[in-house]
């Protein structure tokens, strides 16, 4: 159950996103055995999206009671230049073996590098393209991060240091299938 909260919190955050007026961020943060820490991460300015922000995290908490067990909670107000924002992270106590998933793919070659792979579904029906949201395809809903074990080597993402890689994914492409990988040598 702990590898299916990962995805279905991150996509079902993804379709809430969609009118939302706040920002998340996922992720994991992978040892050389293949288990992840994960990361989720609601950022929102107070004023326009602050309630939707903690109704979003009580419906991930009501639908998916393993947050509450299984992951700390915290959530921080700060103020930076006179405007309120409000954080709200859920973090994992343990880590996460990821091995079976039918979203996520963690390997350690034979010669010692890693390979990470993650087969994200369209979220979106296609005819999002013609709907109200059309001025706002290009906006970035989620900033999804993984870390590898060692300095990452290629991905497709350009958004690469270190062991570290992050993919910004828009509304649209969130109506197909989205594949994000990342490996070292």
């Amino acid at each position: 159950m702990k590898k299916k909260i990962a995805f279905v919190g991150l996509i079902l955050s993804l379709t809430l996103l969609l009118t939302g007026c706040y920002e998340l961020e996922g992720g994991f943060s992978f040892n050389e055995a293949g288990e992840a820490s994960v990361l989720i991460d609601i950022n929102a300015d107070e004023f326009s999206g602050g309630e939707e922000a903690r109704i979003l995290a009580w419906q991930l908490e009501f639908l998916f009671p393993e947050l509450d067990l299984e992951y700390d909670k915290t959530i921080e107000s700060t103020t930076i230049n006179y405007q309120d924002f409000v954080n709200i992270k859920f973090t994992s106590k343990e880590r996460i073996d990821l091995s079976n998933s039918n979203y996520f793919v963690f390997e350690e070659k034979d010669d010692g590098s890693f390979e990470f792979l993650a087969n994200i579904p369209a979220v979106l029906d296609s005819g999002f393209q013609d709907s109200v949201y059309q001025d706002t395809q290009e906006e970035v809903i989620l900033n999804f991060f993984v870390e590898l074990p060692k300095d990452i080597d290629m991905a497709n993402s350009t958004r690469v240091t270190d062991n570290r890689v992050e993919w910004r994914l828009t509304r649209e492409d969130l109506t197909s299938e989205v594949q994000l990988r990342a490996f070292t040598y």
